[in-house]
């Protein structure tokens, strides 16, 4: 029982943190739409794609790319605006895409759920897009 406390323990500790951290760090609607089109798109598509299946599954791979269709027609200003809101309206600083394709490249494939949360909130927000 005491091994179960500290690992819970530390896992708060490391939550505080990234926390601590996250809010240091500037949410710039162009940096993050970015890294958006960079994971389902660009040059780290390939990573992103394998890390993704593994966890996700190819079917939802597929849905957040086709998903993703609809921002890179919208634009960077667009999906940056969206992306913020999002992280902003959650106070989910783990859903910033620059973060999760930093954990992804880092070999932390479960950062993908983050990015399929991500593409879900995203939906709510096309009509403003």
């Amino acid at each position: 029982m005491a091994g179960e406390e500290d690992a819970f323990a530390k896992v708060m500790e490391m939550d505080a943190a990234f926390k601590e951290q996250a809010k240091e760090a500037v949410l710039d609607p162009a940096t993050e739409a970015t890294a958006l089109s960079e994971m389902l798109q660009g040059g780290s598509k390939h990573i992103v794609q394998e890390a993704c299946v593994s966890t996700l599954g190819e079917g939802r791979w597929c849905e957040l790319t086709q998903a993703h269709e609809f921002w890179r027609a919208a634009g960077i200003p667009a999906t940056g605006g969206a992306v913020c809101k999002v992280v902003e309206d959650l106070d989910a600083d783990h859903l910033r895409p620059t973060g999760i394709l930093q954990r992804i490249k880092g070999g932390n494939a479960p950062a993908c759920n983050g990015l399929s949360t991500l593409m879900k909130y995203l939906d709510g927000h096309k009509a403003g897009a």
